[in-house]
């Protein structure tokens, strides 16, 4: 349902290459009341080579935010259903603010190209990852 032909066309359109369906699992998150969030941080790269790490946000009853630096200013998103994020690891620096009330559920994966391999930390994370 992720990996479909809406969502492949428009990272088609956005960067000229066309995603492939990748060996990396899709991650379902909660923020429950009371998360501390996330802090400030780049996402570690888990292939060689450009491609993205994707938040769909599918619920957001919370006052958290999505934030991150771009030109040394503090940009700030308030992720509704349905809001794709998407960042390159290793560039931008984002965080999560901590939920104070409500909740927010989301799906983070990756969007690869066929020119992406693995790299040493693709193995670490993925055998983080819960059964």
């Amino acid at each position: 349902m992720i990996y479909n032909s809406k969502l492949k066309g428009y990272i088609s359109n956005l960067c000229g290459k066309t995603p492939v369906n990748p060996s990396f699992p899709i991650e379902y998150r909660i923020y429950p009341q009371g998360s501390s969030g996330m802090n400030w941080h780049s996402d570690t790269p888990l292939y060689h080579g450009k491609y993205y790490e994707a938040v769909l946000t599918l619920e957001n009853e919370s006052d958290s935010k999505f934030n991150y630096k771009y030109n040394n200013q503090i940009k700030t998103i308030k992720t509704k259903p349905n809001t794709l994020v998407l960042v390159k690891p290793n560039t931008i620096e984002h965080q999560v603010t901590p939920i104070n009330q409500g909740y927010r559920t989301i799906l983070k994966f990756v969007i690869v190209f066929n020119d992406n391999k693995e790299n040493d930390n693709f193995l670490l994370s993925y055998n983080s990852c819960p059964n």
